[in-house]
């Protein structure tokens, strides 16, 4: 509304001020004028072309680099992490639980993981069971496994106490990606209002400065 409707007036009579207009005026009616252009369909296409871009990686393959970087998100990245390991450890719990052999539980329980990232971590950690490895030797050479998922894992040995301790991990990770949703919706609301706010004020001195100047020189 402000690049589009009231600065476009302000910048007629600026013009025929004929003085030279300070920085951060010059630099709000760019924004303006770019805006201007872009009009009131640019929010809309971004979130289209993001969607797109979402979809694009699925077919290019390129899913596992794609959730590594939305996993680094502060908040969103970590509750999604977070609920992802919570239904790994779940599932996993009831494999064990049941007597699965470990390396087919952990191979079947990466299938419950929607993020591709995390899902290829959980088939490289199978395979390195397989192969002779501890389950904790193994999540340490991955590196993509919370430290306290690599202590729970040293009782992989222990069948019932192994799985009951899987089961809490999973309310624990659940609960963790709980408080990060929680957050990210208490953190939006006031970051959302000071971004108006400093937009606001920023374009409202930008748009007072060449009036004091003026004022000032024809003093």
């Amino acid at each position: 509304f402000l690049a589009t409707w009231l600065l476009p007036q302000f910048k007629g009579i600026f013009t025929g001020f004929g003085v030279e207009l300070p920085g951060i005026t010059v630099a709000i009616i760019a924004w303006s004028d770019v805006m201007g252009v872009l009009g009131w369909w640019f929010l809309p296409a971004m979130v289209v072309a993001a969607w797109l871009a979402w979809i694009a990686s699925d077919w290019l393959g390129w899913e596992r680099p794609r959730d590594a970087l939305v996993s680094r998100i502060p908040l969103f990245g970590e509750a999604r992490r977070s609920a992802a390991l919570g239904e790994f450890c779940r599932l996993l719990s009831l494999l064990v639980k049941y007597q699965v052999g470990l390396p087919e539980a952990v191979r079947l329980a990466a299938g419950s993981v929607r993020d591709t990232d995390l899902r290829e971590a959980c088939l490289e950690l199978a395979t390195r069971v397989e192969s002779g490895e501890s389950l904790t030797e193994a999540a340490t050479g991955i590196g993509r496994f919370p430290q306290d998922l690599l202590h729970l894992f040293r009782w992989a040995d222990r069948g019932d106490d192994f799985s009951e301790g899987l089961q809490n991990a999973s309310e624990v990770l659940s609960a963790q990606s709980r408080v990060h949703s929680h957050t990210m919706a208490i953190v939006c609301e006031p970051a959302v209002t000071i971004a108006i706010g400093v937009t606001v004020g920023l374009t409202v001195i930008a748009l007072f400065m060449p009036l004091v100047k003026l004022l000032n020189d024809l003093s």
